[in-house]
C-alpha cells in the first residue's frame, strides 16, 4: 500500500458522524442501555477523548439525568475504526456512569469490557484517554497459549503454545502439568491466552517449539498477569 493510499483513508471530525455511531454502537454493544449524551469536539492534543457527567452533591452519589458530555479531540485526522475506537472507550465511561459507578474510571471491570469489544469487533479499544493510546489501534492479532511453569528451585520455564494446539489438544497438555506437579518437575504451571506485542513478537519463531527461561521474567510474568487470560492453573 502506497502511503498516499492510506493518507487518504483519513477523515477530519467534521467527517466522523459522531451522533450516528454513538447510537450505533449503543444498540450494537449495549443493547441501547446508555442514556443519550451530549456529543462535542474537544481541541486537546494529548487527550483523544473526554466523558463528564454531574453529580448530586448530598447524600449518597447519583447521576444528574442528561449530564453526561463526552468530548472527542479534534486536532488529527483518523480512519473510522480509530474514530470509533476511542469513541467506544468513551461510551464505556458512560456505562459506568449509568450505573452510578463513579470512582471505575480505567479499572479492572473498564478493561475486561473494552477487551471484550475489541475482540467482538476486531480492533484495539483504547485502555487510557491518552493521545498515545489512540494512534496504536490496530488489528486485533490471533492470541498465543504461553505455559509458565515454575520449579522448585523458583526458575521460571515458559513454553508458547499456537491457539489452534490448545484448542485441540488441551486435554493432554493439561495431563502433562499435573504429571509434571505429580513428580516433582515443577511446583506450578500455568496456562494463558495472550495478544500483546510481546508475546506475539515473542511467537513468531518460538511457538510450538522447545521451552525457554530468561534471565530476568518480571516484564514477561506482569504482562501475562496484566492482559492475558488465565486457561488454567495448577499447584502443589
Amino acid at each position: 500500500m502506497k502511503i498516499s493510499d492510506l493518507t487518504e483513508s483519513l477523515i477530519s471530525n467534521t467527517q466522523y458522524p459522531l451522533e450516528e455511531r454513538y447510537k450505533f454502537f449503543n444498540q450494537r454493544l449495549f443493547h441501547n442501555g446508555l442514556p443519550d449524551v451530549k456529543l462535542s469536539w474537544l481541541n486537546d492534543k494529548n487527550q483523544s477523548g473526554i466523558t463528564r457527567a454531574k453529580t448530586t452533591s448530598s447524600g449518597e452519589r447519583q447521576l444528574i439525568p442528561g449530564s453526561i458530555t463526552i468530548e472527542l479531540s479534534s486536532l488529527f485526522k483518523r480512519s473510522m475504526e480509530v474514530f470509533d475506537a476511542i469513541l467506544i472507550h468513551e461510551m464505556i465511561h458512560v456505562y459506568f456512569y449509568s450505573i452510578n459507578d463513579f470512582v471505575e474510571g480505567h479499572g479492572s471491570k473498564f478493561q475486561q469490557m473494552a477487551k471484550r469489544f475489541s475482540t467482538q469487533l476486531g480492533f484495539q479499544i483504547p485502555l487510557t484517554d491518552s493521545m498515545k493510546d489512540a494512534v496504536s489501534i490496530g488489528p486485533i492479532s490471533i492470541p498465543v497459549c504461553v505455559m509458565v511453569l515454575t520449579q522448585k528451585t523458583g526458575k521460571i520455564i515458559f513454553k508458547i503454545i499456537s491457539k489452534h494446539r490448545w484448542q485441540e489438544d488441551s486435554v493432554s497438555i493439561k495431563a502433562d502439568a499435573r504429571s509434571m506437579i505429580e513428580t516433582g518437575d515443577a511446583k506450578k504451571v500455568v496456562f494463558y491466552s495472550i495478544n500483546t506485542v510481546m508475546w506475539l513478537t515473542l511467537s513468531k519463531n518460538m511457538t510450538d517449539k522447545e521451552a525457554f527461561s530468561v534471565k530476568d521474567a518480571e516484564d514477561l510474568l506482569a504482562d501475562l498477569e496484566n492482559s492475558g487470560q488465565l486457561l488454567y492453573s495448577i499447584a502443589t
